[in-house]
């Protein structure tokens, strides 16, 4: 059955669009709409910005702290082979 022909016999279900998205076709979904598109992904936006914020923090406070650069002295520096005398296995030093 076509969509006239539906719509005719009073079969279609499809509801219209309501608000803005009868105006413009870029606020309804996946629109490019700016502020649809803003408010679509609020959520992700606000993590976004908290996870930068906590990273901010954090190398902030490894270049502050005294401790921070113990344990960056502390990385493997290079190979050297494993002290007991039965393993074969070279090991981070």
């Amino acid at each position: 059955m076509g969509l006239e022909k539906a719509i005719k016999s009073g079969k279609e279900k499809r509801k219209q669009h309501q608000g803005y998205k009868i105006y413009a076709s870029g606020c309804r979904n996946h629109g490019s709409c700016s502020w649809c598109l803003g408010a679509r992904q609020h959520k992700n936006n606000k993590r976004l910005e908290g996870s930068k914020q906590e990273l901010d923090e954090y190398n902030l406070s490894a270049s502050e702290n005294p401790e921070a650069d113990f344990l960056l002295a502390a990385r493997p520096t290079g190979v050297q082979g494993c002290p007991l005398p039965s393993c074969q296995n070279e090991i981070l030093v």
